[in-house]
């Protein structure tokens, strides 16, 4: 603070009698004093604090541990990282090879040494990381974390790793067709389709909601290079009998850390050819029809229409058909909810549809 002081002082206007001596250079280390390290050097740093095996672990913080106080712990830094990287442009910064943080994350998630604690609160920096950032994604990928984050969703594991895990594997796949390969060649639909009958009903509701993500096509994408200028979208301002077409506007800047990156290639955030032969070849529209009518555990409004939406998006947006056996039972279901409701239009307000959406579904379901 005394060094700051005497730059200000030696810096400061001269008055008119003082002969003009140049500015001197700031010290660097005073700048950091002043503001403070960069966010890239605070993640740097505690990730070096998390991968320090003879630093305190310290508790998790869902269990209110306050054994540790104020000492820096492992978990601490950890959560540290996880705040910092809700930040897009904080994420970037672990892509940054040189820093070497997703291999020190990949070390985490998988050594040996790792407790419960430190895997879930790794699983769930990784899945805040990624999950606005396909440049973060694609560098995530090369980490080759789908096994490990695979083997946490088991049942063996934790209800909060399961559910970190699940948090962290829809981040990736989201959006991300490379990744969806990686992930079926992995095995993850089997794993998927195990996972709808998870005991805890935030799983079932994320990984349901994940499927029908991962079956939507990417058909309402428009590549950026298509630019539509003001006054383009009537036939009046097309016609060119009286007067060219204004000149196209230069192409956008497609920044990587943006979806932009992958709107610009719309075959790479295309999922839903994969997840359409997943649904067959894999058994998860069985999977899901009986979550449906058979299921497990007692229904959840959310889950139910979770299904519901698969199932309108492989029929009616996939155009892909039912055999005559799932149109039986899903008509039986259907009946049986109807009734309790009492209308259609109570039906399509209980799973969030357009009542014209419910027709198009129900039409799949008694047609051929």
């Amino acid at each position: 603070m005394q060094s700051l002081l005497r730059w200000s002082i030696e810096n400061s206007a001269p008055n008119s009698s003082a002969t003009t001596q140049p500015m001197k250079a700031v010290d660097s280390g005073l700048i950091d004093y002043i503001l403070g390290p960069s966010p890239a050097q605070q993640m740097e740093d505690a990730l070096g604090v998390a991968t320090d095996y003879t630093i305190e672990e310290g508790g998790d913080e869902d269990d209110d541990d306050e054994s540790t106080g104020s000492k820096a712990t492992r978990m601490q830094a950890l959560a540290n990282v996880e705040m910092l990287v809700q930040d897009i442009d904080n994420a970037k910064h672990l892509t940054n090879k040189n820093m070497k943080m997703w291999k020190q994350l990949q070390e985490l998630l998988t050594s040996p040494k790792s407790s419960p604690n430190i895997i879930k609160q790794t699983l769930w920096v990784i899945g805040t990381a990624i999950q606005n950032s396909p440049e973060a994604q694609n560098a995530c990928l090369e980490i080759t974390p789908i096994p490990a984050i695979l083997s946490y969703l088991g049942a063996n594991n934790s209800s909060k790793i399961r559910s970190k895990a699940m948090y962290a594997l829809s981040a990736l796949l989201k959006h991300n067709k490379a990744a969806v390969n990686v992930f079926g060649a992995a095995g993850g639909w089997d794993v998927l389709r195990t996972v709808f009958s998870d005991p805890l009903i935030t799983i079932r509701r994320k990984v349901s909601f994940l499927i029908n993500l991962l079956l939507m096509p990417a058909t309402d994408i428009r590549p950026l290079d298509i630019q539509v200028g003001p006054g383009l979208h009537t036939p009046a301002a097309l016609d060119t009998s009286t007067s060219p077409l204004p000149s196209p506007s230069p192409a956008p800047i497609v920044h990587p850390n943006s979806h932009a990156s992958m709107v610009s290639d719309p075959s790479s955030v295309n999922t839903s050819p994969i997840a359409l032969k997943a649904m067959r070849e894999h058994k998860l529209l069985d999977s899901v029809i009986t979550t449906l009518v058979n299921a497990q555990y007692e229904v959840d409004n959310q889950v139910q229409e979770n299904c519901v939406k698969i199932l309108y998006t492989f029929a009616v947006v996939c155009n892909a058909p039912f055999t005559q056996e799932e149109k039986l039972i899903l008509r039986k279901f259907w009946d049986e909810q109807n009734n309790q409701v009492g209308n259609e239009k109570a039906l399509a307000e209980r799973w969030d549809f357009q009542v014209d959406e419910l027709r198009a579904l129900k039409m799949k379901l008694t047609t051929g």
